[in-house]
């Protein structure tokens, strides 16, 4: 058994035994009937997780955004080991350039940085040339930035620093007025050396800081830097996180935030540097999100929106400077594997080990039980300590962004099914506005939820700012991310607790989401008939108790649904040449079915389109083509940047390549027979139909193969991610794609 797994295992059967104690002192002390599934169901979840991870183990056996680091030290202190963490970290998140930039205290500028180039390098390969290239960066101060292309291409000269004069900067964001800018400086005698808007704020700070030096005004002299940053802002539209550094100032550093975020991280002890002789030095950090730093310090302050400040090593000067800005990390919260673990081993992937970690994920979301009573009731902290503001909801919008979306309308029908409030959307955050929410009841029976794996998507912090400011909503986060700008701003959530996700797509993350969402179904449903005893009804009670058992099973079924993975590398190998799929479901299954296409085009770069069953007989059936058809047109596809017609065709026929790939989620409930009948029309047409199901026999005259999953109620459907998952992955490897870092991929959700 591997090392890594077995440790788990006994650390959950340790907590198995503890909570079977707890369960039975439970029950003695209240006649409890200790034979109620429920009971002893909080236990079970620990067993079914490790049990989950010996099978994981077992089957193994056989095989836009950019980021921020900044740091501002002093004396002997090394800014360029914590910046390659930083950038490390920040790589998650995907990026197609890289860079950092040190000053020393003679004022020595350092700069190294890479784009990935027609080559499209992997993060990893950029990190690592930058981290190659820098050994002479040395210095207390510096600043790094991992860039997602949105002005120019990925070339070492777009990526960031960008610098002019004596002045470089880093940047998130983007300026509105670039074209006008950059035309003004062109006039001024400014040649530009890039084609990004960041160098056009670059230039602008260096010429007003030129401006400034010629005037030599007293009242700027102090914070000279920092006044021709607040000149070049007051001409700037747009959005921006942005650090400046100054060669004439190698002890400090310019920060300013608008509409990017921006986080302070302050210790007067270093913290835990990452050297014994630098403890004693003060160190002042600035990133784009609290992970980057959490290490070193758990102390922070938000630099508020509009906000210009200087950063020394002693800390922030800040003009709205209180301690009652300071905020502290909660320790507890921090999830153990955050830093733990910088290989994937025992896997080949990050992708695939997070894709095997689901049913551990799962147990983690619902707390190993903490969450879901022995008597059944649902503890959320955040959610408890706000029951009054929260017990008078009844209208609740959910918000959420590509995956965190589909766990959203997952999120949608759970609620519906067990009549949890009178009314919910799920909406997706780019484009819910201020009349997407009701303007027909009172402000204070209205809620909004927004869901977020990072904590820092930008639409999805607009939404929360929308509804907590222009609405008056009150407003919970559902969030991987502990001390994300999403959980500093809503102030109430509930967190997934999923464990840091490196691969650039989601995964874990997606099945935590839609596991905290049923949690915070089970608690509103709770709520409202401790308000109401007239709401209790034996029909909704039915809906609620098979939602716990579904919950209580989830990890087990998520357990045994990886066993698929076989099943899905035979499919993968077939559908190698393929150039367009469609994944349908219906009910549960069918925000389930528009993530696994979600998944085919990150992981495989497929054209894929997830679907109602219903609605595509009414127009996406056309698209359906024939063997022979299908055939035809692949002959001719490019394959790596070259025709190879004759040898394509060879190929496509040795592998008897079938009709248009469609992966129909066919589950044993009310839509059966409708999804069925879609999938019937697909066969008449000559499609190529995968059944994914949980009772073989529905897949008769479809799918004389069919991948099976474990039938677990309300939540069956979420089980068919795990085999959709598992396809994508192999798709990719099939395809020679790498799944950790694929093609234009960030990972911001």
């Amino acid at each position: 058994m591997i090392p890594l797994l077995r440790s788990r295992t006994m650390w959950t059967r340790k907590y198995a035994f503890l909570w079977k104690r707890t369960a039975s002192s439970t029950a003695l002390n209240s006649n409890f009937d200790t034979n109620n599934s429920l009971l002893w169901g909080t236990a079970a979840i620990a067993a079914t997780v490790a049990i989950a991870a010996m099978e994981t183990n077992n089957e193994n056996s056989k095989t836009k955004c950019s980021g921020i680091a900044a740091v501002v030290g002093s004396g002997s202190y090394d800014a360029r080991n914590f910046l390659l963490e930083g950038l490390d970290i920040l790589k998650a998140r995907g990026c197609d350039s890289a860079g950092l930039v040190t000053v020393s205290e003679d004022h020595t500028m350092n700069m190294t940085k890479f784009g990935s180039g027609d080559a499209v390098l992997s993060p990893e390969q950029v990190i690592a040339l930058v981290q190659q290239h820098s050994q002479a960066a040395k210095g207390p101060v510096g600043m790094a930035h991992t860039r997602w292309a949105t002005h120019g291409t990925r070339s070492d000269q777009n990526a960031h620093p960008i610098r002019s004069g004596k002045i470089a900067v880093v940047h998130n964001g983007v300026l509105h007025n670039a074209r006008l800018l950059r035309k003004q400086l062109q006039g001024y005698g400014h040649v530009f050396e890039t084609e990004t808007d960041t160098e056009v704020m670059a230039k602008l700070i260096d010429y007003y800081y030129q401006k400034l030096q010629k005037q030599n005004d007293p009242s700027s002299t102090p914070h000279l830097l920092k006044a021709a940053t607040e000149k070049a802002l007051r001409k700037c539209d747009g959005t921006w996180g942005l650090v400046v550094m100054c060669q004439d100032v190698p002890d400090e550093l310019v920060v300013a935030a608008h509409g990017s975020p921006l986080v302070i991280g302050m210790t007067s002890t270093g913290g835990a540097e990452l050297s014994s002789s630098t403890r004693s030095q003060p160190v002042t950090y600035v990133a784009s999100e609290i992970n980057v730093f959490r290490r070193f310090t758990q102390t922070f302050v938000d630099l508020k929106d509009g906000e210009v400040g200087v950063i020394r090593a002693s800390g922030p000067i800040l003009e709205s400077w209180s301690s009652l800005r300071v905020e502290a990390l909660d320790d507890s919260h921090q999830d153990d594997d955050f830093q733990a673990n910088t290989i994937p081993e025992p896997y080949p992937d990050w992708t695939l080990k997070e894709i095997y970690e689901q049913p551990e994920a799962i147990g983690r979301a619902l707390g190993f039980g903490g969450r879901l009573s022995g008597t059944g009731k649902i503890l959320l902290g955040g959610m408890d300590a706000h029951r009054d503001q929260w017990k008078h909801v009844k209208h609740l919008i959910l918000s959420g962004v590509s995956s965190s979306l589909h766990a959203a309308r997952y999120g949608e029908l759970l609620m519906k099914q067990i009549a949890a409030l009178n009314t919910v959307r799920a909406l997706d955050a780019v484009d819910t506005d201020y009349h997407d929410f009701p303007h027909d009841v009172p402000v204070h029976t209205m809620g909004c939820c927004v869901v977020s794996e990072s904590g820092e998507r930008k639409e999805a912090l607009r939404v929360s700012d929308l509804a907590l400011t222009r609405m008056g909503v009150p407003c919970i986060s559902v969030t991987n991310s502990v001390g994300s700008t999403l959980a500093r701003t809503t102030k109430v959530g509930v967190y997934c607790h999923a464990g840091r996700e490196r691969s650039a797509v989601s995964t874990k993350s997606f099945v935590s989401e839609v596991t905290s969402l049923a949690l915070l179904a089970l608690w509103f449903r709770q709520t409202k008939e401790e308000e109401d005893a007239s709401t209790k009804s034996r029909l909704a009670t039915l809906d609620v108790e098979a939602l716990k058992e579904s919950l209580l099973r989830l990890p087990m079924a998520f357990g045994m649904a990886l066993k698929a993975h076989e099943r899905c590398k035979e499919l993968a190998a077939a559908l190698e040449f393929t150039d367009t799929c469609f994944v349908l479901g219906k009910g549960f299954a069918e925000p389930v079915a528009r993530e696994g296409a979600f998944k085919f085009q990150e992981l495989a770069s497929l054209h894929a389109e997830g679907l109602s069953a219903s609605s595509f007989k009414h127009a996406s059936l056309a698209l359906v083509e024939p063997p022979i058809m299908y055939r035809q047109r692949l002959k001719t596809r490019m394959v790596q940047g070259k025709r190879k017609k004759t040898e394509r065709m060879k190929t496509t026929k040795k592998k008897n390549v079938a009709g248009t790939p469609v992966v129909l989620i066919l589950l044993d409930d009310q839509h059966r027979q409708s999804v069925r009948n879609t999938g019937m029309e697909i066969k008449s047409r000559g499609g190529q139909v995968i059944v994914i199901t949980d009772k073989p026999e529905l897949a008769a005259g479809l799918d004389d193969n069919p991948i099976v999953i474990p039938s677990n109620g309300p939540l069956t459907a979420l089980g068919a991610v795990v085999p959709l998952q598992l396809l994508a992955y192999e798709l990719a490897k099939v395809r020679g794609i790498n799944p950790d870092s694929p093609r234009h991929m960030s990972k911001d959700l």
